[in-house]
């Protein structure tokens, strides 16, 4: 019991400080561990609850208060080039976000076009994205000999999903899916 209220006391002491910019985010980092220790279920309620409260009465969105100072890593704001075919990433951030703008259609440089193990074409864009030939595809691009290094690709937005990437204004295309 004893210890229950050690941890009371040291919340409200953390809560009372006050909460401001990067030390908000840390004070509040130590509140919620130090409340997350407290075995007894109702003590433990009243100690979020006073965080809680803190937060309100500072008017900090809880959002704002969690981010902490310059070291913790902030989200980049992506361009709508950026976001274009994240939608094919692994569980993302921004799959989870509504995109604001929809391209239907992106051309940049290739960088280098290679093929994966099984024999499908894997292209890597200037911009860093990296692009691979669906499993399903058995369609081939024409790439030169020298390589295809520089050349301009176009990766089009399908009507019903999925994306198509022409090389250098070709009009044979592969399907493809963003892997990074």
């Amino acid at each position: 019991m004893v210890k229950s209220y050690f941890f009371i006391v040291t919340a409200t002491a953390v809560v009372s400080i006050g909460f401001c910019g990067g030390a908000a985010a840390q004070n509040l980092a130590t509140g919620l561990v130090e409340c997350r220790g407290i075995s007894d279920n109702s003590d433990r309620l009243e100690c979020f609850d006073q965080l809680a409260n803190a937060l309100d009465a500072e008017n900090l969105p809880v959002s704002a208060s969690m981010e902490g100072g310059e070291d913790s890593p902030v989200e980049p704001v992506l361009t709508a080039e950026e976001r274009f075919g994240s939608e094919d990433l692994p569980q993302t951030v921004e799959r989870k976000r509504k995109e604001r703008e929809k391209l239907k259609s992106l051309t940049a440089a290739v960088v280098d076009i290679g093929r994966n193990g099984r024999g499908k074409y894997v292209v890597i864009l200037d911009n860093g994205q990296v692009w691979r030939q669906l499993n399903a595809d058995t369609n081939r691009l024409r790439v030169p000999k020298a390589g295809a290094e520089g050349m301009s690709v176009e990766v089009k937005r399908k009507k019903l999903g999925g994306h198509s990437l022409y090389l250098n204004g070709d009009n044979r295309s592969i399907r493809v899916e963003r892997i990074k």
